[in-house]
């Protein structure tokens, strides 16, 4: 099986996120303990987690990337990380800027690949996978992160697969199955229509 993402924003000591996001948890431990508890009880060891982006904290005043990207040792699958903003802040200015030397210390510590993205088929549908919206690709069905809950899940071009419009928990290949089953009576829905600004 595999699982879908995105924006968690792993850390030690960074809890910014919880009040930004209104994640109801009162400490980044507990928020963390909780979310890496809920995934090992949905996978198993032979399944891949997608992790669109954003997995650990890099920014003005949280920079403690290290304790949030090696969660990835509690997780009882394999995870393939999509860079986000934050890992590409962490790759600037922790690993000289190379992608490479991000990504062979990734791997090292547990992860089974990184990319910047990705592209995988389900049921013949080709999928995109990106962290930020505006990466995605025209003409195809883009699995994305970045926004949190903001627009919900469906937009024209994809579905936003952040841990916040999902209750933490992760996206599975029969969840993706569904809402592509379900996006035709999205687009022509008259509601979603307007909330996309589509006239």
């Amino acid at each position: 099986m595999r699982w879908f993402t995105s924006d968690t924003h792993f850390a030690k000591t960074g809890d910014k996120i919880l009040r930004r996001e209104m994640r109801p948890y009162k400490t980044i431990k507990e928020y963390c303990d909780d979310q890496i508890r809920i995934w090992n009880e949905q996978v198993s060891k032979d399944d891949v987690i997608y992790h669109l982006g954003d997995m650990c904290n890099y920014n003005g005043t949280e920079k403690d990337f290290l304790p949030g990207l090696m969660l990835v040792q509690e997780v009882n699958a394999k995870v393939i990380l999509i860079m986000g903003n934050n890992e590409e802040r962490v790759m600037q200015y922790c690993f000289e800027n190379n992608f490479e030397k991000f990504r062979d210390f990734c791997i090292r510590h547990g992860f089974l690949d990184v990319k910047q993205n990705d592209t995988i088929s389900i049921d013949g549908t080709k999928l995109y996978l990106v962290h930020r919206p505006i990466d995605c690709k025209p003409g195809m069905l883009n699995l994305y992160g970045h926004v949190h809950r903001q627009g919900g899940i469906w937009s024209p071009y994809g579905f936003n697969i952040c841990t916040d419009v999902n209750h933490f928990r992760l996206y599975s290949e029969n969840d993706i199955r569904f809402l592509i089953s379900q996006k035709a009576a999205w687009d022509n829905d008259a509601d979603t229509k307007f909330l996309a600004g589509i006239k």
